[in-house]
């Protein structure tokens, strides 16, 4: 009877005590260098084919009231709600499914059409 209990106390715990990875909320203030993106299709004959390029410059900058900036110029809004992350821009607005790991912020887009899926993934570095 003590293991039963010891065991469903120790199951409890382990379920309980951590934080699933999208509850936790992630921060995405500051300035950010571009880095490179990551390129990943899925065609349904060829399988996998996943490719690296720097298609990009310079820094993109959140600040703490919502607004959006980049080296370019451009200046819009964004918002995070747990981890997707909105921007809109000249009245453009696209999504995409942020994470943050050590001084790595990625922004990652999704699409799919006629049977090809395609992930884009800008990977920036904190300054």
């Amino acid at each position: 009877m003590k293991k039963l209990f010891l065991i469903t106390a120790l199951a409890l715990v382990a379920f309980t005590s951590c934080k699933k990875d999208e509850d936790k909320k992630i921060d995405v203030v500051g300035t950010w260098t571009y880095e490179k993106t990551v390129m990943i299709t899925k065609v349904p004959v060829l399988g996998e084919v996943s490719s690296e390029a720097v298609l990009d410059s310079g820094d993109i900058i959140f600040t703490e009231d919502g607004k959006y900036t980049n080296t370019a110029g451009t200046i819009g809004t964004y918002s995070l709600s747990g981890k997707e992350l909105t921007t809109t821009i000249a009245g453009t607005t696209e999504t995409y499914k942020a994470s943050v790991s050590g001084s790595k912020l990625t922004l990652e887009q999704s699409q799919s059409a006629a049977g090809v899926s395609t992930k884009n993934r800008e990977i920036y570095v904190k300054k």
